[in-house]
């Protein structure tokens, strides 16, 4: 993840309608990271032991 942010910080597209945005690629990329974030919560609560 650290590299991931040292390349979005250090690649931004420099010119055109997306200028200081991070490359198409990693776009993909933190959006995908963002929805399996999204899953965990409910999988660690139906891990949790019932009482």
């Amino acid at each position: 993840m650290a590299m991931v942010e040292q390349h979005k910080v250090h690649c931004l597209v420099e010119k055109g309608p997306r200028a200081s945005e991070p490359p198409l690629d990693l776009v993909q990329l933190l959006q995908m990271i963002e929805s399996a974030k999204s899953l965990v919560p409910p999988t660690m609560m139906r891990l949790e032991p019932k009482e």
